[in-house]
């Protein structure tokens, strides 16, 4: 005998409670009703014992579905978290729909210091203090404030001049990426302006002004500090103009002033309609996105969306005091208030050409060409990062590009200028009718030199590759309302919702903090202390480096990669027993936080962020030839085993803090600076 059942299951997830029991009460007294008046009571009863049995079973599976949901829903909400946060260099306070983390102070290197560290802090007003020894030392780098230099513009930016700078570190929920945009005034098609802005950096190849820079884009309705007029100097600001070479003109004007834009990727909207009959599941906060630049291309990968297709920019090679850092400049410039013609108070962007003689036939071939540049948008990552020395993928990364390190040539009187490494794609295009050598900015290859840096596994005069990788993919998908319902799979694919993640490196440690993921456990590289046109960032080299095409023994036409030591004299015994021992570092990644930010001056974290690891904040000597960066290196300092050799290379000391431009108090001079790493969901 054949029963018909029809079995209609209807799932209210959304609400508060689920109430199971009665559905279960009713199915029973109904099927035994209907089994009585057909089957004997044995029969019956035997039944109802299978029957019950299954109903348990539903039970408990309804239970755990719901506690499943009831935790994923948690999950689901920690996905809408997903923030941006940057500078608002020039301003006190952060737009409408932004909430301000801090309000602070602009920081720097003196103007005239050869080895100072390049890039713009934004200091707060409440520091902290670590362990500290009061007085200037001879053996240290500094931070002082910073004013404008607006002279020869317009009435507005002259009234400013030499006025301190304030600046505001801003938070903005829902939003995936961030990036500044040179000779740009509007939006890209699905991008928010945040702020407009003036291109500014050091004043560019005078005789008095030696320290680098970086290309920085200040608010074009400019706050200043109360009672900051006093032309006490410290890190300067001024205007940057185009000049015409290697750089297209047109679209570019010689001597006219460049705008920037502070613009926002599309907002993560997350929406649920779990309870209802049909759940669109199509487009669910899929717009968590990372953008990068490809150097060297005129188009993005497959995959990837192109935000602009341009042309490389930077300071010329020759130029003290010129910003570090390459540009990607767009094709369609725009232009605020300008003064045309060159002016002699100003940083100034020329084009980019290949140095690539003395390798192998393809890349002398691209020698001298001018550079091509694209922005690459990729959807649903949530972390990219370039690693020096290697080719291939770590474990749960993707792949995106290849390429060659680069920078600018490294320790040649005639190159003064610093730069960045930079990893410049391995299949480099050019751009149409650039092969002039009208210089520029100028990128070489970069080689391992052995010392402080360990050898093996590197090898000396060998060029080094690099790779950018993008971490695992974000998919959510909800099938929530089907049929059936497969509760494991639905959890997995919530997890997939998490993995939003932040990247940084741990400088000093050899491993990741408590909750941190080990990307890697590697040596600390850069520049050697004594070489004017080095590149200014430290790199965290991997032990296990990998090759491509080479060249090995000394080039004459490269930039050099070393390893570093600790200057750590004239402190403490704990980091006076460290002095001069090669330096570890460690990238982590961390899962569920949209937000990384290393704060100068501070040692714990604002309300809501979560403290990743505590440290001193270190750059080069002032007085070296080379420039820096400003780095956060771990208060509990490890070394390289074997490291205590004296090597040199690169060379981190304490930064000290000067009053003048720099408000005293809430500083005090000569004072150690410390600083913090946190993150945020």
């Amino acid at each position: 005998m054949l029963f018909s059942l029809s079995i209609v299951t209807m799932f209210a997830i959304a609400q508060a409670e689920v109430n199971t029991g009665s559905c279960k009460d009713m199915l029973q007294g109904y099927l035994t009703g209907q089994l009585s008046s057909a089957l004997g009571a044995y029969q019956v009863e035997a039944l109802r014992r299978e029957f019950k049995s299954f109903t348990d079973v539903i039970e408990k599976s309804m239970k755990d579905f719901k506690e499943k949901i009831d935790a994923d829903r948690e999950l689901v909400k920690d996905t809408r978290n997903r923030s941006v946060v940057y500078t608002g260099w020039g301003r006190k306070s952060c737009p409408s729909g932004a909430d301000m983390v801090l309000s602070g102070y602009v920081g720097g290197s003196l103007y005239a210091h050869t080895g100072a560290a390049v890039d713009p802090l934004c200091l707060p007003k409440d520091p902290e203090w670590g362990i500290y020894r009061d007085g200037v030392q001879s053996f240290r780098a500094y931070v002082y404030g910073a004013e404008y230099e607006t002279f020869e513009f317009s009435d507005l930016m002259s009234t400013i001049a030499q006025n301190d700078i304030p600046c505001a570190v801003c938070l903005v929920p829902n939003r995936s990426v961030v990036k500044m945009f040179p000779a740009r005034k509007t939006c890209y098609k699905g991008w928010k302006l945040e702020y407009q802005g003036y291109l500014m950096a050091g004043r560019d190849g005078h005789q008095n002004h030696q320290a680098g820079a970086q290309f920085t884009c200040v608010d074009s309705h400019m706050d200043t500090l109360h009672g900051g007029k006093a032309d006490r100097n410290g890190k300067l600001f001024h205007f940057v103009e185009a000049r015409c070479g290697s750089l297209k003109c047109p679209p570019y004007i010689e001597g006219r002033e460049l705008v920037c834009a502070m613009l926002f990727s599309l907002s993560i909207v997350t929406m649920f309609a779990i309870a209802q009959a049909e759940v669109n599941t199509g487009s669910y906060s899929r717009n968590r996105s990372v953008v990068y630049t490809r150097w060297g291309r005129k188009s993005c990968p497959s995959g990837a969306d192109m935000v602009l297709s341009g042309y490389v920019g930077g300071s010329l090679y020759a130029h003290t005091g010129a910003a570090v850092d390459p540009l990607c400049l767009p094709k369609d410039p725009e232009w605020g208030i300008y003064r045309d013609g060159v002016q002699s108070f100003r940083a100034y962007v020329y084009g980019a050409e290949y140095e690539t003689f003395e390798f192998s036939d393809l890349m002398s071939t691209i020698a001298q060409n001018d550079i091509p540049c694209a922005v690459c948008l990729v959807p649903n990552r949530s972390v990219v990062k370039m690693f020096p020395a290697r080719k291939t993928c770590y474990k749960g990364r993707k792949l995106e590009y290849q390429g060659y390190l680069m920078a600018g040539r490294d320790g040649h009187q005639n190159h003064q200028a610093g730069a960045q490494f930079t990893c410049v794609d391995s299949h480099m295009d050019t751009l149409h009718g650039g092969k002039a050598d009208r210089n520029g900015k100028l990128f070489h290859f970069v080689e391992a030199r052995c010392g402080s840096l360990k050898c093996p596994p590197y090898v000396e005069g060998r060029e080094l590759v690099c790779v950018m990788l993008f971490s695992l993919s974000i998919v959510t998908v909800f099938a929530i309302a089907q049929a059936e319902v497969n509760t494991g799979s639905c959890k997995d694919m919530l997890q997939d919702s998490r993995n939003r993640s932040v990247v940084y490196t741990r400088w000093g440690r050899k491993s990741c903090p408590s909750g941190a993921d080990m990307v890697l456990s590697g040596y600390v590289g850069g520049s050697h202390y004594t070489s004017p046109g080095a590149a200014v960032d430290p790199l965290c080299l991997p032990k296990d480096p990998e090759w491509g095409i080479y060249r090995d023994g000394h080039q004459s036409l490269r930039a050099y990669v070393s390893g570093a030591e600790y200057e750590t004299l004239e402190f403490s015994d704990l980091m006076t027993t460290i002095a001069q021992n090669d330096i570890p570092c460690a990238v982590c990644l961390v899962p569920n936080r949209s937000v990384v930010k290393m704060f100068p001056a501070r040692k714990t974290c604002y309300k809501g962020w979560k403290l990743e690891y505590q440290g001193y904040l270190m750059a080069e000597h002032h007085e070296y030839q080379a420039g820096s960066q400003y780095t956060c290196v771990d208060s509990h300092p490890e070394s390289l085993h074997g490291g205590k050799a004296d090597k040199n290379g690169m060379l981190f000391h304490f930064v000290e803090a000067r009053c003048g431009s720099l408000k005293c108090p809430p500083y005090v001079e000569g004072r150690e600076l410390v600083c913090v790493v946190c993150s945020k969901e």
